[in-house]
């Protein structure tokens, strides 16, 4: 092991990454009873961690003997690594941070004053932020719907192909409809409910497209904020309201999970 956090200093880690493997390969080191650890070894030491730190730390862990015993099989001390017959830890992707509802109502403010004074791609802008808010639609999401899956008189989306091709119904506040109501009024034509071009040639809002029309926004209003973060907000809020989990999750992804 001393071998390893050496080549690890001589390749630059920093102080705190070296810190990190030193404590976590030494827990590992007394753990294990005998060179070279097998499977059920790095097995064993994983449900140790996971029934005493949360999930992201056995990640950690992981990430620890993996480097190490990696570093062990290339140097040729060992004959065979038994992370080839150990399943890695499911990985676990922290969720973004929910931002204030004040944040929300700033970026909403600034698009409407624009949108009040004719600014065509703000009033499609203002209508697809709040689709985005009210029905947590994912950002390729907003860009594929279609103006013939829209019901305003049930306040209702029908997203197409969503996560696992699936179809599902979203539905949205009056604040929402009356931004979606106003689009409709200069909407250019088409298919496409948020369509990229409003002149020449009609096509849909990539994903890209969608994030840059966010950050353009927020530039303006002096805020900081993702579509994944406007998503996620709006699971955040809608249970702080007290709206239920089924609702929200039937919402976001179609199904509870």
């Amino acid at each position: 092991m001393a071998a390893f956090i050496f080549s690890r200093k001589a390749a630059g880690r920093a102080d705190s990454t070296i810190t990190f493997y030193t404590q976590m390969l030494g827990q590992f080191a007394r753990f294990v009873p005998a060179w070279p650890p097998t499977p059920n070894d790095v097995n064993a030491f994983l449900l140790h961690k996971r029934q005493t730190v949360s999930k992201v730390a056995v990640n950690t862990a992981w990430r620890a003997i993996s480097a190490f015993l990696n570093w062990c099989e290339w140097q040729g001390h060992l004959i065979e690594n038994p992370l080839r017959r150990v399943d890695r830890p499911r990985r676990i992707k922290p969720l973004p941070k929910a931002v204030s509802p004040g944040t929300i109502a700033k970026l909403f403010e600034t698009i409407a004053e624009h949108a009040a004074n004719g600014d065509v791609l703000a009033i499609r802008d203002y209508a697809m932020f709040r689709t985005c808010y009210d029905t947590g639609c994912r950002a390729t999401e907003l860009g594929s719907l279609l103006a013939g899956d829209l019901e305003l008189t049930f306040n209702a989306l029908t997203v197409r192909n969503g996560k696992g091709g699936k179809d599902r119904p979203v539905y949205f506040g009056a604040k929402c409809a009356d931004a979606l109501a106003q689009w409709l009024n200069v909407h250019p034509g088409g298919e496409w409910l948020f369509p990229s071009r409003l002149r020449v040639k009609l096509r849909p809002l990539t994903r890209k497209g969608v994030y840059q029309a966010l950050q353009r926004w927020c530039k303006i209003a002096g805020v900081r904020l993702t579509v994944h973060q406007l998503r996620h907000s709006y699971a955040t809020h809608a249970l702080r309201k007290g709206i239920d989990l089924e609702h929200v999750s039937r919402q976001l992804v179609g199904h509870l999970t």
